[in-house]
């Protein structure tokens, strides 16, 4: 797998790609251009060593990765729910396996594998435990 947790490659720390940027994936390169209209420039200049800027920069990601779960979670129970409205098992643990290795193979670092495998595990999880509550209970979409 890539991503061994090495330094992105472009100059601008892209690499080229984003997740699921690589070819065979839709819309990776479109996905980049969005994200990086969301998200300032990297500080240059005086600003490269501002704590402060750094901090501004990792407050705005931290948001759009946040609203991005919820974004997922809310895709989660929509399936869910279709599942259990067709009579099929909302829980396939082959789907959960099939998503850690798009992530994986779309991992171009600077995490590594392992990392990515983790974090996408508890996000899998947390997810899960919602879907529990609200699309086998019927709650809503949360």
């Amino acid at each position: 797998m890539s991503g061994q947790g090495n330094e992105r490659g472009g100059a601008d720390g892209s690499g080229g790609t984003a997740a699921g940027g690589e070819a065979g994936h839709a819309g990776g390169a479109d996905l980049e251009s969005a994200i990086r209209a969301l998200i300032p420039p990297f500080p240059e200049g005086s600003e490269a060593d501002s704590l402060q800027e750094w901090r501004i920069r990792i407050d705005l990601i931290d948001r759009l990765v946040l609203a991005l779960l919820n974004e997922r979670a809310v895709c989660a129970n929509r399936i869910g729910r279709l599942k259990k409205q067709q009579g099929m098992p909302v829980y396939v643990p082959s789907r959960e396996d099939e998503v850690l290795r798009n992530v994986m193979e779309s991992n171009r670092g600077p995490l590594p594998d392992a990392s990515v495998k983790h974090l996408f595990e508890r996000i899998i999880d947390e997810i899960r435990a919602l879907e529990r509550r609200y699309v086998q209970g019927e709650q809503g979409e949360g």
